[in-house]
């Protein structure tokens, strides 16, 4: 790698050819700031870490690239991911590339993604996404993500600036004298919201005899979840033991894309 430094009209501009032998140049306002940054390519190109300029990943194509790593690790049964967790960061990039479809992964930095934050967080009447806090915190982790994959694959970022978002919590954590929290949806359960057994017996009894009633039961006296219950296959059930196993649930999220999501139902 060679390079060299020198002024052009007010300006100065670093120059260098990589190991490629291609040809860069670039405008500073001061000859410090161009030494440094040809220092920092020099460094990039000694450790092959340097990604020309006209190589950098938009930021659309490089999520769209995740995303299919992340469905083709999941097509056997069983592997990878759970479609609901693929159909939601399917929806997690959508948000991302109303901001940073077209955007190069190096230019994007704190303060575009804390504007994006701002668009997001926007009521849709007003031309914003309509996220709650919840959602934009999921958005962003899923983005982190994305920018790790990049800069494993050498696809021009060098850095993760969602880890410099501050994330804004949820609630202020705030009691009253009782200690009850405010402003939360979340709160222990108390004995009046868990049916006791008389109750348990009323709605098994008003369910349906055969099918209907057998599932209800069994979620009750087991305690699974209703898409655990119905992937439940006679080898997971041993009568004479009274043990069932849960090993798998049924999912119907659809994965955009997708012609056949009959491979992603089972997990």
């Amino acid at each position: 790698m060679s390079g060299a430094i020198y002024k052009v009209g007010k300006k100065w501009r670093a120059d260098w050819y990589d190991n490629n032998g291609k040809r860069t140049r670039k405008r500073f306002k001061t000859k410090g700031e161009a030494e440094e940054y040809l220092d920092r390519i020099k460094q990039k190109i000694r450790n092959n870490a340097y990604v020309a300029p006209e190589k950098v990943w938009l930021f659309g194509a490089l999520a769209d690239s995740w995303m299919i790593n992340r469905i083709e690790q999941s097509r056997t049964p069983g592997a990878g991911y759970r479609p609901s967790s693929l159909s939601q960061w399917q929806s997690h990039i959508a948000h991302m590339k109303v901001c940073f479809d077209d955007a190069k992964v190096n230019a994007i930095d704190a303060k575009a993604i804390e504007r994006a934050i701002s668009v997001w967080r926007l009521p849709k009447e007003h031309g914003g996404r309509g996220l709650s806090q919840r959602t934009v915190s999921k958005v962003l982790t899923t983005m982190s993500r994305i920018f790790k994959f990049g800069i494993r694959n050498r696809c021009g970022n060098e850095t993760d600036p969602t880890k410099l978002i501050e994330r804004v919590k949820e609630t202020s954590g705030e009691q009253t004298e009782t200690g009850e929290a405010l402003y939360s949806g979340l709160h222990e359960v108390t004995e009046k919201e868990v049916l006791t057994p008389q109750e348990v017996k009323q709605v098994v009894l008003a369910a349906r005899p055969g099918l209907y009633r057998t599932v209800i039961q069994t979620l009750i006296y087991i305690g699974a979840r209703i898409s655990e219950l119905l992937a439940l296959r006679w080898s997971d059930v041993d009568l004479d033991r009274a043990v069932i196993q849960i090993r798998r649930s049924i999912s119907t999220a659809r994965v955009k894309g997708e012609t056949n999501p009959e491979k992603h139902r089972w997990f």
